[in-house]
């Protein structure tokens, strides 16, 4: 995971490779603010083709067993 700083919040990323293309993890939240992976209640995956090229994005809802 690396962090990035920009317009005062935190935002981590993490990328991955898929068959086919990669995904990153451009954000993960928890409430209003951003946080790291562990304390995350929501991310903004954006998935991309072999050329790099954006295909589309998601927002996931986090579940934690509490």
């Amino acid at each position: 995971m690396q962090a990035r700083q920009g317009g005062g919040l935190a935002a981590f990323t993490m990328a991955r490779p898929l068959i086919g293309g990669s995904y990153t993890v451009t954000y993960f939240r928890n409430g209003e603010e951003a946080c790291s992976m562990g304390d995350a209640t929501a991310e903004i995956v954006h998935y991309y083709d072999m050329d790099g090229t954006l295909l589309h994005c998601e927002y996931h809802r986090i579940e934690r067993d509490t």
